[in-house]
């Protein structure tokens, strides 16, 4: 119970406030039973002495028998007692503020007759006062020193002078005592019932906000940032309340970018390792490939030195020697304009060039290939097709693609090169304006705002071969190849198509290979330079 006290605080306060509330109540009626008596008997007998003087001035106005009366009514109404004494220090009545008379003397018309005989032993009592005591204090100083006020009266009628004695009544003061003590134990429930509302609405005021605030605190301790207080208050709390908001808002949006940064970092370096694993493979398959030719290489070379068997004939065998050292120096130059691309400092070095004029250069420079498998060229190119690209890589890109078609092709059949510019521009747009790059990457503002769409298009076919569809994809990658060209004859690296893959991609270009009906078509589109249209 005392840990789950001092482990609630709202529990502390209820408990604090009731406490509070109860000492102050019992301070507050512990005041008041000690301190209302005496306040309330001295405003009565501020009220009486004022009474008593207005009744002693208005006494002489009667006779000794019609003031009795009087004085009579006064002792019932202020529930005081009243005495009168004649000249001698004699009681002539004397009142206790209960409407009895104490006392008759013989001045008064009727003397004792009809007194009690309670009341005769009350006078012989009051009587016998009137002698000096052993002390010699006499009855009037006892009254003086009792009595409330003295006041010296005249009545009407009679030369004789009388002294008044009012003296203060405690009977109400006991009666206000009294009611007190009776009210005292409802007092005890209704305070306490008070006590328990106020303290469990006081401690729910302050310790929900508290309580809020911890719940939130807790949420971002578990690095949740979202929550928010969104308090309206104005006070210390609210202040504290918009201030962890704050921080939580800044928290978060540090923790998303932290989070976004982890993530890019994270798929970065996931790309990394996989570039990495490429390069390992390609390197691993690199080396297997060089490893053929240079072991060869290295066979006939020592049969031509040790002039044995077939290795006698030298001219044949050098001749075929450097045939493995020319695929030697091809692969090698492909693996060095693969590296060089890879490489982080590496970009393209585009300018305005003609793509018909690189494609005739390409055939013109394998016009002998052509001849050696007697195949048969399908040439449509157009005058002109400008564009932005690097001459020197695309190129290789173009050889590689022309080697590729004849050298997997069987002799005698057909090779089409196919390219054509398509543009198609708005007709309520301007039909002239200068020279823009759109190759390798978007359009300009300018052509979009003109809606134009433009593209270059080179098409490669080579028929009497197919390839299968789960090897189409594959064919890119470096040193793939399908089973129909595993044989070396063809002098194929397996580098060329993953060349003009890296190529292609440099220059955001978008590129397939597909099986036809005659044969396998190889296509590739490029964004052209737009030139004036009048």
């Amino acid at each position: 119970m005392i840990k789950y006290i001092k482990s609630r605080i709202s529990v502390k306060i209820f408990l604090l406030t009731m406490v509070i509330l109860m000492a102050v109540s019992g301070v507050s009626y512990g005041f008041v039973t000690a301190f209302m008596p005496r306040s309330y008997s001295d405003s009565l007998n501020r009220t009486l002495a004022a009474r008593a003087k207005q009744l002693a001035e208005s006494l002489s106005g009667y006779t000794l028998e019609n003031a009795l009366s009087v004085m009579e009514e006064f002792s019932s109404a202020n529930q005081s007692r009243v005495v009168l004494l004649d000249e001698n220090g004699g009681i002539v009545r004397e009142w206790n503020g209960l409407g009895d008379a104490l006392m008759i003397t013989s001045e008064i018309e009727g003397s004792s007759e009809g007194v009690s005989e309670e009341f005769a032993s009350t006078v012989e009592t009051m009587e016998a006062d009137n002698i000096q005591t052993e002390e010699g204090v006499s009855m009037v100083e006892q009254m003086e020193q009792q009595a409330m006020g003295r006041y010296e009266v005249a009545f009407k009628g009679t030369d004789h002078k009388y002294t008044l004695f009012v003296f203060g009544s405690t009977q109400l003061v006991n009666q206000a005592v009294e009611a007190l003590g009776q009210i005292l134990p409802w007092m005890l429930l209704t305070v306490f019932a008070v006590s328990l509302l106020i303290a469990l609405f006081y401690s729910r005021y302050l310790s929900k906000p508290v309580q809020k605030l911890g719940a939130a605190s807790d949420k971002m301790a578990n690095l949740d940032f979202s929550v928010r207080t969104d308090m309206k208050r104005i006070d210390e709390i609210g202040v504290l309340s918009r201030s962890l908001d704050t921080m939580a808002e800044s928290l978060d949006q540090a923790l998303s970018s932290l989070w976004e940064a982890n993530a890019k970092l994270k798929d970065e370096m996931e790309q990394e390792r996989e570039l990495e694993q490429q390069r390992m493979e390609f390197f691993a398959a690199a080396s297997h490939e060089l490893k053929t030719p240079v072991t060869i290489l290295k066979g006939q070379i020592e049969g031509m030195e040790q002039n044995v068997g077939v290795y006698k004939d030298r001219d044949k065998y050098l001749a075929r020697a450097r045939e493995v050292t020319v695929t030697l120096q091809n692969m090698v130059q492909e693996i060095l304009v693969i590296s060089r691309m890879e490489s982080c400092g590496f970009s393209l070095k585009k300018k305005e060039m003609d793509m018909a004029e690189l494609v005739r250069l390409q055939l013109a420079d394998l016009n002998e290939l052509f001849e050696q498998k007697n195949m048969e060229l399908e040439i449509f190119l157009p005058e002109k097709c400008p564009c932005m690209a690097d001459s020197g890589l695309m190129a290789i890109a173009v050889r590689n693609i022309l080697v590729n078609a004849v050298r997997y092709s069987p002799a005698g059949e057909r090779i089409s090169v196919k390219l054509s510019t398509d543009y198609n521009v708005d007709s309520s747009t301007s039909n002239s304006f200068l020279l823009k790059e759109v190759s390798g990457c978007q359009n300009s503002r300018e052509l979009k705002s003109m809606k134009n769409t433009a593209k270059i298009l080179l098409e490669v076919e080579n028929t009497g071969v197919h390839i299968s569809q789960q090897d189409l994809p594959r064919l890119f990658d470096a040193f793939y190849r399908v089973d129909f060209s595993r044989n070396r004859e063809n002098g194929g690296s397996g580098l060329g198509l993953y060349i003009v893959r890296e190529i292609l991609e440099q220059h955001g270009a978008e590129y397939e290979l597909r099986n036809t009906e005659a044969g396998v078509c190889f296509q590739m589109e490029l964004l052209p330079v737009i030139v004036s249209l009048q």
